[in-house]
């Protein structure tokens, strides 16, 4: 269950981002310049305060609740259409299975 009022520090906040978007712990550390358990407190604290078991869950509910900007991880993602993606002859023989 998310905790009524989430409350990250801005640090918080920008450590979950660049475990999202892929950096190990000491490239955050290094990064940042701090150390790595400082990292990991970073971490521990943001998924405690979310009510999160671990960082993983931390991050998905993070990102649910627009604290942490998955566009800027996946990039902006198309909205799917399946009519135009079977339209292309390369995928005639999808569309025909389909129908």
């Amino acid at each position: 269950m998310i905790p009524p009022a989430v409350h990250l520090t801005k640090r918080q906040i920008q450590v979950l981002q660049l475990i999202a978007q892929g950096l190990s712990y000491s490239q955050i550390a290094q990064g940042l310049d701090v150390s790595v358990r400082t990292v990991r407190h970073h971490a521990a604290g943001a998924a405690s305060s979310i009510g999160s078991p671990n960082i993983h869950s931390a991050i998905a509910r993070a990102a649910y609740l627009g604290l942490i900007d998955m566009d800027s991880i996946f990039g902006e993602q198309p909205e799917y259409d399946a009519g135009t993606y079977l339209s292309s002859e390369a995928d005639s023989t999808a569309r025909s299975r389909l129908i």
